[in-house]
């Protein structure tokens, strides 16, 4: 009895020491090659996890995100702003391995393949161009990194959540290849207990720019 303890103590301690592996890896903002200086440069706007089971009718997340239909509105402006000044717009979308250890860590979100990993419905389409991603920072998918670079893109715009997850990773990994890179405040949301403040200093401390909606789109929300 003493021995099957220990073993199972051993597995429940490797158990955890992967789980923290697998958080820090997660979370952390990718690196890569510097972008170049471009004779026309470009501009996108990424649309980070706007998807079924963050915000659907059928979202089971917990704490819930909340007022989504004023958020998506905010969201749906910056798009058509985004595409009347001519930028490249991207949907970025959340989807991990289909496997027990990603059901059970996830509580079974976001797994590829299943029907909450869709844009939510009542997310404005631009474009086609979607990369899925399995860690906070989009640009751990290297064909979004292309993307940017065969369309010599040096500035990106984020909006979506989470505002202290995902859409910040993301804009750590722009800056990390030195692109010019915004956020846009009242397009991105959180369910952590930080306010707009906090994240608007966060951001700032961070070397991300910060702007809102009117100033982007230079219309008010309806």
């Amino acid at each position: 009895m003493v021995l099957i303890g220990s073993i199972l103590a051993g597995l429940a301690i490797m158990g955890m020491v992967l789980a923290l592996l697998w958080i820090r890896r997660f979370f952390a903002a990718t690196r890569g090659v510097k972008i170049s200086r471009y004779e026309r440069p470009r501009q996108t706007l990424l649309i980070v996890d706007i998807q079924d089971d963050f915000t659907g009718e059928s979202s089971r997340l917990s704490p819930p995100f909340t007022n989504t239909d004023a958020f998506l509105g905010t969201v749906n402006q910056v798009i058509k702003a985004a595409v009347a000044r001519g930028m490249l717009v991207c949907y970025i979308g959340h989807e991990l391995p289909d496997n027990f250890f990603y059901r059970l860590i996830n509580r079974g979100l976001a797994i590829a393949g299943q029907s909450g990993t869709k844009q939510d419905a009542r997310l404005v389409m631009a474009s086609e161009h979607y990369f899925s991603k399995s860690q906070a920072d989009a640009f751990a998918n290297a064909q979004l990194e292309l993307y940017l670079v065969e369309n010599q893109v040096n500035e990106v715009f984020i909006v979506g959540l989470d505002a202290v997850a995902c859409v910040y990773k993301t804009a750590l990994g722009a800056l990390n290849r030195a692109y010019r890179t915004t956020i846009i405040t009242d397009a991105v949301a959180t369910n952590s207990k930080k306010t707009r403040e906090d994240l608007i200093t966060l951001y700032r401390k961070s070397g991300i720019a910060v702007l809102e909606n009117i100033e982007f789109s230079g219309a008010k929300q309806e």
